[in-house]
């Protein structure tokens, strides 16, 4: 299977709901997932965690409801502290630098 460099990390699937799903790049894996959200007519608080993991099994990311790929942090496995890295946005634009610094991890 494919692994997609994410910084130094590498990722070859995607888990969503228990499944598992051989996505290679982060465009890939948040159109799908938007996709199926849009089809199901899901709420943010019904969407199944769409989480990215490399060749180990270990988690490296994971893909928020509005389609964006952000770094995992062990330390904040929810995204709370509004301090992981965001590592793709589907809005158009110039792509993760044009979100706020607040958001972006240093």
């Amino acid at each position: 299977m494919m692994d997609l460099e994410i910084g130094h990390r590498r990722f070859d699937h995607v888990i969503i709901e228990g499944r598992q799903f051989p996505f290679t790049t982060f465009e890939e894996v948040s159109r799908a997932y938007r996709r199926a959200i849009t089809a199901l007519d899901l709420g943010a608080s019904e969407t199944p965690l769409c989480e990215i993991f490399d060749g180990a099994g270990r988690k490296t990311a994971y893909i928020s409801y509005n389609g964006r790929a952000w770094e995992f942090d062990p330390a904040d496995p929810f995204g709370t502290s509004n301090t992981n890295r965001c590592l793709y946005d589907p809005r158009p634009g110039p792509g993760p630098g044009a979100l706020p610094p607040e958001r972006m991890a240093a």
